[in-house]
C-alpha cells in the first residue's frame, strides 16, 4: 500500500512539474540572483541583526519549500513579500529611485489601486519621495504585488476551465463521430429521412452539448478580463451544469417542434424535414447557457460597464500670487481624485 502510495505521489509530482516547467524556471533564476543580491545589500548594509533580515531569509526558505512542491503561485508570493521587506534596508537615494519606479508603474494597475498608490506615495509631478515612510512604500509595493498575484490567479482559473472544456469537446465530437458510424454505418439509417426517436433524440444532445461548449469556450475568454476574481465564474461544476441545461433546453425545442402546438404557431416559414434540421437547431440551442451565466452573473455582481463613467485621475495646477511658499493638496472628490499644486509667489 505505502508502495502505490508513493508511485502515485511521484506521478503528481511528475505532472505538476510538466505543467509548471516554464514557470518553474523563470522563478528558480529570478530566486538565485535575487539571494545575491540580498546578501550583498545585507554585508554592504551592515545591518546582518536587522530584524527585517531574518524575516526575509526565512521567507525565502519557504520560497523554496513551495518551489520543491511545484507550487509557483504560493512561492512567488514569498518572494514578493522578501523583496518588500528589503525597503527597510534601504538607503533614502533608493527609496527615492523605487518611489519614482512606483509611479510610473502604477498606469498598468487597476482604477482603484492606481489612487490609491498615488496618495500613499504621491503623483510623479510632485518629489516628495524623501518624505516616505518606509512602512508606507511597504505598503504600496504590496497594493501593486496584489494586482499581479490576482491577475496571475485569474489566468490559472480561465487556464483550467479552458483545459477542461478542451477535453469535453473532444469527447463530444468523438462521440458525434461515434453516434454516425453507428446510426449510418452499422443501422443504415439517414440523417436525410426518418430515425428512431431514440437515435434522434441522442444526435439532438450530442450536438446540444457541442454548441453549449463552444458557447461557453467563446464567452469564457471574458474572465481574463474582468477586475476581481470569480471562483464561482470559472467552476467545473458550474461549467457542466450550464452545458447540461442547454442540453435540457435542445430536448424541450425539439419536442415543441414536433407537437401540434408548433404546427398551429407556425414559428418557422421552412419545414423540418430531416435529423439535420434537428440537429442544426439543437446547436444553436446549446448557446442558450449563456441564460445560466447571466444568472450566476446576477448572484456574484458583474462589473460596472466600461462605458459607464469611471472615476478618473486628474492633475491640475493652481497658481496663487502670494508669499512664494509650494504646497502640495491631495482632494477627494465623489467622481474623482484630484491632486492639485498650488504655487504661492
Amino acid at each position: 500500500m505505502e508502495k502505490k502510495k508513493g508511485i502515485i505521489h511521484w506521478m503528481v509530482n511528475q505532472i505538476r512539474k510538466f505543467n509548471n516547467d516554464l514557470r518553474y524556471s523563470r522563478l528558480n533564476g529570478t530566486l538565485s540572483a535575487y539571494e545575491h543580491e540580498l546578501e550583498s545589500r545585507i554585508v554592504i548594509g551592515k545591518n546582518d541583526q536587522d530584524l527585517w533580515v531574518a524575516e526575509s531569509r526565512k521567507l525565502l526558505i519557504h520560497c523554496k519549500q513551495f518551489m520543491e512542491e511545484r507550487k509557483i503561485d504560493e512561492a512567488w508570493k514569498c518572494y514578493h513579500a522578501a523583496r518588500r521587506l528589503e525597503v527597510f534596508g534601504m538607503t533614502l537615494g533608493e527609496r527615492k529611485c523605487l518611489t519614482k519606479e512606483l509611479r510610473e508603474e502604477a498606469v498598468k494597475l487597476k482604477e482603484w489601486r492606481q489612487k490609491a498608490l498615488f496618495i500613499l506615495i504621491g503623483n510623479k509631478d510632485i518629489d516628495n519621495a524623501a518624505e516616505i515612510d518606509p512602512g508606507v512604500l511597504n505598503h504600496a509595493l504590496y497594493i501593486k504585488d496584489e494586482h499581479y498575484d490576482n491577475v496571475y490567479y485569474i489566468n490559472r482559473l480561465t487556464r483550467r476551465l479552458f483545459a477542461t472544456l478542451f477535453v469535453l469537446l473532444v469527447l463530444n465530437i468523438a462521440a458525434i463521430i461515434l453516434f454516425t458510424y453507428i446510426a449510418v454505418g452499422c443501422k443504415n439509417y439517414s440523417f436525410n429521412g426518418e430515425m428512431p426517436l431514440l437515435y434522434e433524440l441522442t444526435g439532438v444532445l450530442l450536438f446540444a452539448f457541442l454548441g453549449a461548449i463552444t458557447s461557453t469556450v467563446i464567452f469564457t475568454r471574458n474572465q481574463a478580463k474582468l477586475s476581481r476574481i470569480s471562483e464561482l465564474g470559472t467552476d467545473r461544476m458550474i461549467a457542466f451544469s450550464k452545458i447540461l441545461v442547454a442540453g435540457g433546453f435542445a430536448l424541450f425545442i425539439y419536442f415543441y417542434l414536433n407537437s401540434s402546438i408548433a404546427e398551429s404557431t407556425n414559428i418557422f416559414t421552412f419545414k423540418l424535414n430531416s435529423s439535420f434540421d434537428y440537429f442544426l437547431i439543437a446547436f444553436i440551442s446549446g448557446f442558450s447557457e449563456r441564460f445560466v451565466q447571466k444568472a450566476i452573473d446576477a448572484l456574484i455582481g458583474k462589473d460596472k460597464d466600461k462605458s459607464a463613467k469611471e472615476d478618473t485621475l486628474t492633475i491640475d495646477k493652481i497658481k496663487n500670487i502670494n508669499d512664494g511658499a509650494a504646497q502640495p493638496v491631495i482632494s477627494t472628490e465623489k467622481s474623482r481624485v484630484t491632486i492639485t499644486e498650488k504655487t504661492n509667489a
